[in-house]
């Protein structure tokens, strides 16, 4: 392939690009090969299905019994008696198990991380729908668990549930770190559940009107049975198919044979009963309109349930959820609707209230946690406590779905009001277990296949998931690729950064490039076409503050190693796209086809009234790594089964996380000067609200490039989250005019599976 001429649209892309971030612009790639063909006969995959359901079988007492062998179980699969294809007990003995200093732990069987793999624990806090005071004890009792437990290969995560679903930390061996994300998260707002409060006073509410209903009922009554007519007139009854919906319904006294004496009814019951027709279509009008609230806050805690399961899913170790919170109600109308129809009995409003259930939600929650072979361990944060008949009914039916979710994954349930004892239990569950593995035939179906462990042992207990689903590959492929959307901190298997390098302001857009930047060593490279080539599937998403939807494009690629002696370290996919200048998340997803793994990174776009325009291509590079620079036009139509053709450029890589020792070159385009501003400009690196560095950049000279290269100073620092910033003098103030994300980074943590 020729030299690209500087007219063509991928030069001048580039160009502008690296024009803007003040980089050299790359040279032109040789031609890339362009076979399509994977050379058949050099790679051989055999593949073994095996699908492994973990069994803990404890005593009368709750002891762990670990002196089982395969023939002490049996294994039934869809109602039918299987044989066991491997059997495997771990065991693993807690910090201290109380022994002496130095002595050596019991070997009654292999480590857990014999296995490979260390076991994954996902701390949930269910914010958004329980009570602030039980989740301020959880997150309590959370801290303390993670100073006193848990052994040193283990890997914690914290999630919330508030506004929406959050990743408070990402899966880690660092406990402390853990636990001030946890004391800080105490202090957030977020966490404060509006819904809880809002339910409690519109419950408060529905309470008084039904006490008040009851009353002015009774006293209906009392007055009609007082009244000289009242053998011919009617108390209030439940009405019919006709009338109106959900109100009341009264016979009208007189007609033939009436006479005299069945006189028309007094004014005051008539007013009465109009009264109380009123308030019942009030109290049904407030029950449907707060069940109406409720419901989606409701759905969209079992979509962030869901959306973990899928995330721990693909672990091939141990993994656990443990959710935290008051409890799901299955129906949010079911409690007022209950209250109301005891006072009055209407089918109608019964039927309406039926359509607020959350079952099926619930029940698909459930069978991906199953499936995925993810435990559930359910603690309710309200304790014990004691309360009306009505409310008691409530809090069962909220702690009964918790513990649906619980049985049905092999998990512990517990309500007590020692929440550390009880998160205890839930990290010792997992010390001692058997693994017995089931080898199905024929191809993967997608059907939800139950399973049921029993053992022979005379007063053994077995807790194990209920069912697995053998996922398609298509299935396994979009379930994943949507959850590292979602959730893009638990995806690294592929080491992915983002860059958003900004250009200017049009109207209500603003231009923008984005740069995904992908490690070429965690890509897998199959012979293709003669040269070693890798398939991915890059996908790009940005959404507003708003949660819409401004930018989504997908395309599959292959990648080819340009010769032998290629030694690019990254692959920048890049795409030049208009989104409207406001706040913006931007989520880039990678997926290695031959491999099988994903990797995803969040980035975000600040509007001009936050991030001005006066300074434009704002990004950081590592000039000491070479990247293959591969444009991914926005519009068109997704790549087909054998990916698309692109041609190639050479360049520095663009990313904004660095291994500790490498140098970070910040690049720009200088600004022109604005009014009341000095033409000096600073840079300055950021921890929280604290600079840590600062640069000068001298005046341009007279004729010189717009273009901008500071290294930047960060050799000492310590690895985290900064931010750097350029900063103009205005009236003699330093002012940021734009800045950008930087991570520091220990080797260890840029691996892939971090």
């Amino acid at each position: 392939m020729a030299p690209h001429p500087a007219g063509t649209p991928i030069a001048r892309a580039l160009l502008l690009l690296f024009l803007l971030g003040g980089a050299t612009p790359p040279e032109a790639a040789p031609e890339r090969p362009k076979g399509p063909d994977l050379a058949s006969g050099l790679v051989e995959r055999v593949e073994s299905e095996l699908v492994l359901i973990e069994a803990y079988v404890t005593d009368a007492r709750g002891r762990p019994i670990e002196d089982l062998t395969a023939e002490d179980f049996t294994l039934i699969v869809d109602g039918m008696a299987r044989s066991i294809a491997s059997f495997e007990f771990l065991r693993q003995p807690g910090p201290g198990a109380g022994l002496p200093p130095g002595a050596p732990g019991p070997q009654t069987g292999p480590a857990l991380q014999a296995a490979g793999h260390p076991r994954r624990f996902m701390l949930f806090f269910d914010d958004g729908t329980s009570n602030p005071q039980g989740l301020t004890a959880a997150r309590g009792a959370a801290e303390k668990l993670l100073a006193t437990a848990f052994d040193p290969s283990d890997q914690v995560a914290l999630a919330a549930y508030d506004t929406g679903l959050r990743i408070l930390h990402d899966f880690t061996t660092d406990r402390e770190a853990l636990r001030k994300v946890i004391a800080g998260s105490l202090l957030g707002a977020k966490r404060i559940s509006s819904l809880y409060a809002e339910s409690r006073a519109r419950q408060a509410e529905l309470d008084g009107m039904l006490e008040e209903f009851a009353q002015k009922t009774l006293t209906s009554s009392m007055r009609a049975k007082a009244s000289p007519t009242h053998n011919m007139q009617s108390n209030p009854t439940p009405s019919g198919g006709g009338g109106r919906e959900g109100g009341l319904q009264s016979s009208t006294p007189g007609g033939a044979g009436g006479g005299a004496a069945a006189g028309p009814r007094p004014q005051e019951e008539e007013a009465m009963q109009v009264e109380l027709d009123e308030m019942l279509q009030r109290m049904q009008f407030l029950a449907i309109t707060y069940a109406s609230n409720e419901t989606p806050v409701l759905r969209g805690l079992l979509r962030a349930l869901g959306i973990l399961v899928d995330s721990l899913a693909g672990w091939p170790g141990h993994k656990t959820l443990v959710f935290m919170g008051d409890g799901i109600p299955e129906n949010a109308a079911l409690p007022c609707v209950e209250a109301i129809t005891r006072q009055h009995p209407d089918m109608v409003f019964t039927a309406r209230a039926l359509t607020f259930s959350i079952a099926l939600d619930l029940e698909a929650v459930r069978r991906s946690a199953a499936a995925a072979g993810v435990t559930i361990h359910t603690l309710g944060t309200a304790g014990l406590v004691a309360g009306t008949a009505a409310e008691m009914s409530a809090a069962y039916r909220q702690t009964n779905t918790m513990v649906a979710l619980a049985l049905g994954t092999g998990g512990l349930r517990g309500s007590s009001n020692d929440l550390l004892a009880e998160l205890r239990d839930v990290e010792n569950a997992s010390r001692s277990y058997y693994v017995l593995g089931y080898s199905p035939t024929g191809e993967p179906d997608g059907r939800y296949h139950p399973v049921k462990v029993q053992c022979r042992r005379r007063g053994s207990r077995v807790r194990s998931r209920e069912a697995f689903i053998r996922f398609t590959p298509s299935e396994v492929r979009e379930r994943t690729i949507k959850a590292a959307h979602v959730l893009p901190d638990l995806y690294r298997d592929v080491a992915i950064d983002l860059s958003i390098a900004l250009g200017p302001v049009t109207g209500s857009d603003r231009f923008v490039d984005l740069v995904v930047h992908v490690p070429t060593g965690a890509l897998l490279f199959l012979p293709e076409g003669g040269r070693p080539t890798a398939r991915l599937e890059v996908g790009l998403v940005a959404f507003d503050e708003h949660g819409k939807e401004s930018l989504r494009v997908a395309r599959a690629m292959r990648i080819a190693r340009l010769s032998e002696t290629d030694d690019a370290g990254a692959v920048q996919i890049y795409s030049r796209a208009h989104l409207p200048d406001r706040e913006q998340l931007v989520t880039a997803v990678v997926r290695d086809e031959v491999a099988g793994v994903v990797g995803a990174a969040r980035a975000a776009l600040h509007g001009s009234e936050i991030q001005p325009d006066a300074i434009q291509g704002l990004s950081l590079y590592s000039p000491a790594e070479s990247s293959r620079w591969i444009e991914m036009p926005i519009g068109g139509t997704r790549g087909g089964e054998g990916g698309e053709t692109h041609e190639h450029l050479i360049g520095p890589a663009l990313k904004s996380t660095f291994v500790l020792g490498e140098v970070p070159v910040l690049g720009f385009r200088r600004p022109e000067e604005a009014p009341g501003s000095t033409s000096d400009l600073l840079v300055v690196i950021r921890r929280v609200d604290s600079i840590v560095r600062s640069i000068g950049v001298a005046p341009a000279a007279a004729g010189s490039r717009p273009a901008v290269k500071v290294p930047l100073p960060v050799q000492g620092l310590p690895p985290g989250e900064y931010t750097v910033a350029v900063q103009t003098l205005v009236g003699g103030t330093p002012v940021d005019r734009a800045r950008v994300p930087l991570r520091l980074r220990e080797p260890t943590d840029m691996t892939p599976g971090r």
